[in-house]
C-alpha cells in the first residue's frame, strides 16, 4: 500500500514539482521509512515556499531533527509548533522526550519537566495513544501503578 502511495506522490510531483501537498505527503513517507534527512529536506522546502503553512510542517521538521540527533534544533521546532498551535500534543510529546533525555538536568528534574509536558498533552487529548504510552512508561518507571 505504501508503495502505491509513493507512486501517487511521485506522479503528482512529476506533473507539478512545486506541489506542496505532494511534497508533504512524500516527506511523511520518507520519515516513516527512516530517511530522516530527505524527509527533513522536503519539509524545509515546503516551509520555504509557504512560511504560513500548517504548523504540522514544523512538527515534521522537529521530528526529523530529533531522529537525526539535532536535539536543540528539534526543541526549537517543537516550541515554534506550539506557538502556532497551542494544542499540538505531538509537539508536547517531542518536548517531553527531550526533557526526559536531557542529561544536563538532574534525573528528578528531567522526570518532572517531562511529566509536566505529558500531563499538558493529556489534558488536551485524553485518548492520544502516544501520550498514553509515554505516561504509562513514566508511571511504570516511577513504580506508581495507581
Amino acid at each position: 500500500l505504501l508503495d502505491r502511495v509513493v507512486r501517487s506522490f511521485e506522479a503528482a510531483l512529476g506533473l507539478n514539482q512545486d506541489s506542496l501537498s505532494a511534497t508533504i505527503g512524500m516527506a511523511c513517507v520518507l520519515y516513516h521509512r527512516g530517511n530522516y534527512e530527505e524527509a527533513f529536506n522536503r519539509f524545509c522546502f515546503v516551509l520555504r515556499r509557504n512560511p504560513d503553512c500548517s504548523p504540522r510542517v514544523r512538527l515534521g521538521i522537529g521530528m526529523c531533527l530529533y531522529q537525526l540527533g539535532h536535539y536543540e534544533r528539534a526543541r526549537q521546532a517543537f516550541e515554534r509548533t506550539l506557538e502556532l498551535d497551542k494544542e499540538c500534543v505531538e509537539a508536547m510529546v517531542g518536548l517531553a522526550l527531550l526533557h526526559i533525555n536531557n542529561t544536563e538536568l538532574s534525573p528528578q528534574e528531567r522526570a518532572r519537566q517531562g511529566r509536566i509536558m505529558l500531563e499538558r498533552a493529556y489534558r488536551i487529548n485524553k485518548s492520544n495513544s502516544m501520550v498514553l504510552n509515554h505516561l504509562s512508561q513514566y508511571f511504570f518507571y516511577k513504580d506508581d501503578y495507581q
